[in-house]
């Protein structure tokens, strides 16, 4: 392992210990920064025509792995795939193919 020269006047001035944070805040900050990035981006709406963010559709739009988003959003507990969100349609006779559907659900056609 190299030490830097604010690392040798580290111990030079508090001994090993002093070393316990050369590293971390360093090492991290740039972690941090992407995963706070992730889990802000992934409280907004996904793009248009999208209804639903995925791990692939979050990574390319960040910049990273998949890997990389399900690993924050598994350590965040989040799981945006199930979120339930109620969706639109643009078809103008989805009205009428809706009611033909529940009619169905409501009286089945007799089966021979």
């Amino acid at each position: 392992m190299r030490i830097s020269r604010d690392g040798k006047k580290r111990v030079i001035d508090g001994g090993l210990p002093a070393l316990g944070d050369c590293r971390g805040a360093a090492a991290r900050s740039p972690r941090s920064a992407r995963r706070a990035k992730i889990l802000a981006k992934t409280q907004e709406p996904p793009p248009a025509p999208f209804t639903h963010w995925t791990t692939r559709r979050m990574a390319k739009l960040i910049g990273v792995s998949h890997v990389t988003v399900h690993r924050v959003w598994q350590r965040a507990g989040l799981q945006p795939h199930r979120l339930e969100r109620y969706v639109t349609s643009d078809d103008p006779d989805v009205e009428t193919k809706a009611a033909d559907v529940i009619g169905l659900y409501l009286k089945p056609p007799a089966m021979p």
